[in-house]
């Protein structure tokens, strides 16, 4: 009986472990440093999460995240050391759109694009050490 209840405890502990984000929590960004880190408000406030790459979302309702809808809603954005990201104010990549750069701090987007993200793509490039 006594092992039962230890994988009964290690199999609840590991489903634990892999669940997704409840609201309120973060994602943790992937330590390649491929990800984004995205604000519904400009100058980095409101909500935040990350989104990791490499990733193409043709939309940002469904499987984000957290569980998160991020369509219309992103108004700020921070990119991660290896990462270059295309958004876009349309859904399917159409629309005004943004190439944003490694390493860089977005506090406020232009105007064409800010709080109207339908999709993205996240490429990772490479690191030479």
């Amino acid at each position: 009986m006594a092992g039962v209840l230890a994988i009964v405890a290690v199999v609840i502990g590991c489903a634990s472990a892999s669940r997704t984000p409840r609201q309120g929590e973060t994602t943790m960004p992937s330590p390649d440093g491929c990800f984004i880190q995205v604000w519904d408000a400009p100058r980095f406030a409101g909500i935040t999460d990350y989104i990791n790459g490499p990733r193409a979302f043709n939309q940002l309702r469904v499987d984000l995240p957290g569980d998160r809808v991020w369509a219309n809603r992103i108004r700020s954005i921070k990119t991660g050391a290896t990462t270059r990201v295309f958004v876009y104010a349309a859904e399917d990549f159409s629309g005004s759109s943004l190439r944003l750069q490694p390493d860089q701090e977005y506090p406020v987007l232009p105007e064409a694009i800010d709080g109207r993200i339908g999709s993205m793509r996240i490429d990772c490039l490479r690191t030479t050490r």
